[in-house]
């Protein structure tokens, strides 16, 4: 079923198009891996306030307040180059299982990161109750994941 939509959505005039012009596919990866970046460090700066290792002298909200932001832009970004790198080449994505993996992955990192943005603004300054830090170490792995995935993904290819 899957390997029928991947067939029909490469034969639409929309990837076609895509895959006729060269440029559009390398240009648009281009765009998703800088997003990832993105997300991977504010993420990342976020966590390792959560776990008391970095930026103590900043409360966790004012932390969230400035990085969280990057996350939710870079995730719209991720999103739309997504669905271009999708309908450019459907079968090389949606056959794939580490592409799977990724969006599994992915929707992890998003579930820690919206429970923590949410609550991050009642936690007050210098605290780190169990919770917070175990967040952190929960979304760590994962959000290296996806994009380690990504990155074996592209290799084998």
């Amino acid at each position: 079923m899957m390997q029928a939509f991947c067939n029909w959505l490469s034969n639409t005039w929309l990837s076609l198009r895509i895959q006729d012009v060269f440029w559009v596919i390398p240009t648009v990866q281009t765009v998703h891996i800088l997003a990832i970046a993105v997300v991977m460090s504010s993420v990342t700066m976020v966590d390792l306030r959560l776990l008391g290792v970095a930026g103590r002298s900043q409360s966790l909200p004012d932390v969230a307040h400035r990085f969280l932001p990057w996350v939710w832009t870079a995730i719209v970004v991720l999103l739309c180059t997504g669905i271009i790198l999708i309908i450019g080449e459907p079968g090389r994505e949606l056959l794939s299982p580490v592409f799977w993996l990724k969006m599994s992955l992915l929707a992890c990192v998003l579930l820690v990161t919206a429970a923590n943005s949410g609550s991050a603004a009642g936690w007050p300054h210098g605290s780190r109750p169990f919770s917070r830090s175990y967040c952190g170490w929960v979304s760590w792995p994962p959000g290296v994941g996806s994009p380690t995935s990504s990155t074996v993904e592209s290799i084998s290819r």
